[in-house]
């Protein structure tokens, strides 16, 4: 998926290899506006919730909810998701699903922005 980003970048700039753009992108006068442009090609701009829904409800069923599964057997730890490099749109999808995976339980689910370690409220 990124590689075909990279290989269509490289075509509307008339570069024929990689080894040519990395050429580019550290010695051509706007550098900074193509590794901007780099950047938004190879990163995700879009923020929703619940993308990608497969793997969403097997991370549910076949992560979490053993781990909670686990919790009810007497195994007492907290558990604590980091949800490194996402979306604010996917941080709030995984905290509305662990929400409703422990309702029942009560328990609090936090969310780290940067510094801030605040709960979360679904």
């Amino acid at each position: 998926m990124i590689e075909d980003k990279i290989v269509g970048r490289l075509a509307e700039l008339s570069i024929k290899n990689i080894s040519d753009y990395v050429y580019y992108l550290k010695f051509n006068l706007k550098k900074n506006e193509e590794l901007k442009l780099l950047y938004d090609y190879i990163t995700i701009n879009e923020t929703s919730f619940f993308r990608n829904t497969p793997i969403l409800e097997a991370w549910a069923n076949e992560i979490m909810t053993p781990i909670f599964k686990s919790y009810s057997e007497g195994f007492n730890r907290s558990v604590r998701i980091w949800s490194a490099g996402c979306s604010p749109g996917r941080t709030y999808t995984l905290s509305i699903m662990l929400h409703d995976l422990l309702k029942e339980n009560k328990q609090v689910v936090h969310r780290n922005t940067g510094n801030r370690h605040q709960p979360f409220s679904a």
